[in-house]
């Protein structure tokens, strides 16, 4: 699990854990549990034009929907806060700055004090080194992630579901290098040969038919 996954599950772990403190049908209730995608991404336009909310009986955009959330704990404010902290250093933060920033970073978590974030603080500990790494640009200004490979290993999950499974590894390691491969055609030529794994000849055996309409 990636460490963004891993703080997006803790975030929403003491989302729900005050909602649940929440007043059924109440509006911190209403808000928690309908408009929570508002702390989560950033795909909406907070500015948008205000619309008619039922619930609140005024029209309402998305910014006034944002900042009734951030009122309605300390908490969610300050794990919201320390999330976000964390997302902005992991997209802007240079190679050079990555070791002082990830300091002051489990500074900030560890005097939150939120039970919530304790794990995650402890894999920020452990893969301090790594974290620090992923910021360097070896090639073609990318940074360094296993993005990659997991994006491989999906397809030869999907793969093997779809086919229901492989017994011979040989076949399996030959599909799969067909389809990962985009600038591979495939066409028929003397170089071709058979997979087949040489098995055991199946016994002899009788089918025994039962007649059920005598019984």
């Amino acid at each position: 699990m990636s460490l963004n996954k891993h703080l997006t599950e803790c975030f929403t772990r003491i989302r729900v854990g005050i909602m649940k403190q929440c007043v059924y049908d109440s509006p911190s209730y209403y808000l928690l549990k309908t408009w929570h995608k508002l702390l989560e991404t950033d795909s909406f336009d907070l500015d948008n034009e205000p619309r008619y909310n039922s619930k609140f009986r005024q029209k309402m955009n998305y910014r006034d929907l944002y900042n009734m959330l951030l009122e309605i704990s300390p908490d969610l404010k300050l794990a919201y806060e320390l999330e976000e902290l964390y997302r902005d250093f992991n997209k802007r933060c240079s190679f050079e700055e990555a070791s002082m920033k990830l300091d002051y970073l489990i500074e900030l978590f560890e005097h939150s004090d939120l039970d919530c974030y304790k794990e995650f603080i402890s894999l920020l500990k452990h893969w301090k080194p790594e974290i620090i790494n992923s910021f360097r640009r070896p090639y073609d200004d990318r940074r360094q992630s296993n993005t990659l490979a997991e994006n491989i290993n999906r397809k030869l999950r999907l793969l093997i579901e779809v086919s229901n499974g492989y017994t011979n590894l040989e076949r399996f390691r030959a599909r799969a290098l067909y389809c990962l491969n985009d600038k591979l055609f495939y066409c028929l030529t003397t170089c071709l040969y058979s997979r087949k794994r040489e098995h055991k000849k199946r016994g002899t055996y009788t089918k025994q038919i039962i007649d059920t309409l005598n019984k």
